[in-house]
Parts: C-alpha cells; structure tokens; sequence
C-alpha cells in the first residue's frame, strides 16, 4: 500500500489532503510542530510532532513512504517583508532533497500561484509565465521551485510543483492574519472592524479546499507525472466583491469596514488559468464562491459556538 507523507501535516491545507487520501485507500503519515487546531488527531493518521528541520526525525519519517508533500513554511507573504526565515525554508527544504535524492521518492512542493507571479501582464496565468515575484515569501518559493527542478535533472527526483490560488473552507484558523473569508466572516459575526489594504480592488482567485485536495489527489495518481501545475478556480473576484458575497449571508447591515494604504507587496490583480490540470485529469471546481462561502460560515459559527 502507498505511504504519504506530509510535511507541515496539520495546517489547513494538509488537513483536508489527508481526509482526502485516506479516504482514497493511502497511507499517511503526519510530520508537523503541533496538532491540529480545529479537530482531534485522527486514528489511521500515523503522527510525528516534531520541527522537520531536525535531519534525524525527518529520516525516520521518510521511512516506508513513496511521496512527500511538502507544505511546511515559516512564513506569509506579509510577515516575510519584516520577519524573513528565507535561509531557514531554503535550507530545510534542501536537507529534505538531500536525505532522498538517493531513494525512490516523489516529492510534491505546494509553492504559491498568489505571489510566484507577481503581477504578471495579463490574465489568467499559465504555468509558463515569467515569473517575476515581488515578495520575500514569493522569492523563497521560487528558489524551492529551481532547488526541486535541479535535484530532478540531476538525481531524477520525481516531483510536482502545486501552484494554488487563494484556498478556503473548514479548518482556516479565523485568529491568524492571512485567510480573507474567516477573518472576515468572524469580525462580521462580533461585530469586529475589517480591514481592507488598498481601495479592495485587488483581484485574486478563490479555491474551496475540498476541491483543491481532490485535484491534488489526481495529480498523485499519475506516478510517471512530473511538472508544474496551477490549481485554482479560474475566475478573479475582487476584495469589495468578495466582502458583498460573504454580507449577502447576513440580514442586518455591516458598515465597520476601513480602507488602509496599499501594501507594495501585494500583487494586484492574478487569476490562475487551470486549463493544462483540466485537460489531463478532467478535474473541474464543483464548489462556487458563494457556496463555499456558507459552507465557511456554517463551519465557523460551530467553532464559535454561535
């Protein structure tokens, strides 16, 4: 039977790829700092807590596994411009293709199709599009993209960079300060103020979780498979746009809404053409934006307790 492991196991994302694959037959197996938040550790999910940056841990759960899914980042695109761990995500990351260049394992790189881009000429973008990121979190996970390609040319590490849009749905931690639609849905909820960087007319492409771990798992499933791919909706909404979707939810009316300056890191405008995952798996979205959007604040007012 195949064994995954994922790197970074108990975040958002993560989360939802190992209900995803353990309900598709595979093993998996958790390599993270902490526990999951928002559940209880789930009993076929074989645990490592632990930082992956120890090289003897990372070994060990390595053992009897065909791929890794990497997703461990100590960093956002916000917090990297102040608060850079560039050389820590770099190095861990080149100790992971070190410790496998040698064993027959598929690594799967989640990078970023938010901010790899930068703000590219037009859209949506493909997988062949310049890229030309205009953050520390973008440039790092570039740099992770090159490392991954270089081991594959040179030691045949098979691998697959996953380029998502902006993911949402259960289990995004509504207390952190990246994640839109939780943040927001909680502040609107407790009547909290919602900051908007810029005049919210960014644009970005939103993913439903669910989706985004099925086509992961498609992707998995083509072992020969090696290459880049964008998984996202394939349509742009805009910040003021989304904020009109998620108070269409709610009967009384929402004015604490501030517009702050523009953040020069903060791409303007990318939508993710997913055309090249489509055409090989036939993988379409099957979850719209307003749908997931009360799917997201069903979710978030059991957390709360509202």
């Amino acid at each position: 039977m195949s064994r995954v492991l994922l790197i970074g196991g108990n975040g958002f994302i993560v989360s939802h790829l190992a209900d995803m694959f353990l309900n598709k037959g595979v093993e998996v197996r958790s390599l993270s700092f902490e526990a999951e938040k928002f559940r209880r550790p789930l009993k076929k999910v074989d645990y490592i807590y632990s930082d992956y940056g120890d090289i003897e841990i990372l070994d060990k759960a390595l053992q009897e596994c065909d791929t890794v899914i990497h997703l461990a980042h100590n960093a956002d695109p916000g917090s990297s411009i102040t608060d850079s761990n560039d050389a820590i995500n770099i190095s861990n990351f080149i100790n992971l293709l070190e410790l496998i260049k040698s064993k027959n394992i598929r690594v799967i790189l989640f990078s970023s199709g938010g901010v790899v881009y930068g703000n590219p000429e037009k859209n949506p973008v493909c997988e062949q599009t310049l890229l030309k990121p205009i953050s520390p979190y973008g440039v790092t996970k570039v740099t992770m993209e090159n490392y991954l390609y270089m081991y594959h040319h040179i030691y045949g590490i098979p691998y697959l960079i996953i380029r998502p849009s902006n993911a949402y749905g259960e289990r995004e931690d509504f207390f952190q300060k990246q994640g839109v639609i939780p943040i927001f849905l909680k502040k609107i909820l407790f009547d909290e103020t919602i900051e908007i960087w810029g005049d919210g007319n960014v644009v970005r492409d939103y993913i439903y979780i669910k989706d985004l771990a099925y086509a992961v798992f498609l992707l998995y499933k083509k072992k020969e498979l090696n290459g880049v791919f964008n998984i996202g909706s394939g349509r742009g909404t805009s910040i003021n746009e989304l904020v009109k979707i998620i108070l269409s939810n709610f009967n009384e009316s929402f004015e604490k809404i501030i517009y702050k300056k523009k953040r020069a890191f903060d791409v303007s405008k990318i939508v993710l053409d997913n055309s090249k995952l489509k055409n090989l798996t036939g993988w379409l979205p099957e979850v719209d934006l307003d749908s997931g959007i009360k799917l997201s604040l069903k979710w978030v007012k059991r957390q709360l307790v509202l």
